[in-house]
């Protein structure tokens, strides 16, 4: 489970500071995941959940550069796109934000339960190409136009849909 919470007050100008925290049963003490400025808060958000692994995209504008668009602040988006161990808040994997030239929003998105990701790039004019990050780095399992619905999961691998036709690839 992942959970925003309140960590401050409001400021009154930009809006209270967030926390991210993640947890795998109600009764575990949950882990920081990652601390949000002064009113910023996803609006753009996928998760997958495996084993003790959660992935997730997370789009958001800094409120604090939205605050003077009017006055020529530019690039007030950023992402966090994560695999996280829920069980110790270990980062499995890490991609750079959408600000450092990273994946925009998948359109899928699963983790293996060895904390691995697959997801399916948001649509492009090359299509929708499925992309993985394992321990051989980012890659490209299909460059096709995949079936984002068809997406899953299985163990250390990961099923798709190209066309209609099942593929798999292994991920580790």
């Amino acid at each position: 489970m992942l959970l925003l919470r309140t960590t401050g007050p409001d400021d009154g100008k930009y809006g209270a500071p967030h926390s991210l925290l993640g947890c795998r049963k109600v009764a575990q003490r949950p882990v920081e995941l990652f601390d949000f400025e002064d009113g910023d808060t996803p609006m753009e958000v996928r998760t997958s959940f495996d084993g003790p692994y959660a992935a997730f995209y997370l789009g958001w504008a800094y409120s604090t550069c939205s605050f003077y668009m009017s006055a020529g602040a530019e690039d007030c988006g950023t992402s966090l796109f994560e695999s996280v161990n829920l069980g110790d808040g270990h980062v499995k994997v890490s991609l750079p934000s959408v600000r450092e030239g990273g994946p925009a929003l998948p359109s899928a998105l699963v983790v293996t339960d060895g904390g691995w990701i697959a997801w399916v790039s948001s649509a492009s004019a090359t299509g929708t190409p499925l992309l993985a990050r394992d321990s051989k780095g980012q890659r490209t399992l299909d460059p096709g136009s995949i079936d984002a619905g068809s997406l899953r999961a299985d163990g250390a691998a990961v099923r798709w849909k190209n066309g209609g036709i099942p593929h798999s690839a292994a991920l580790g």
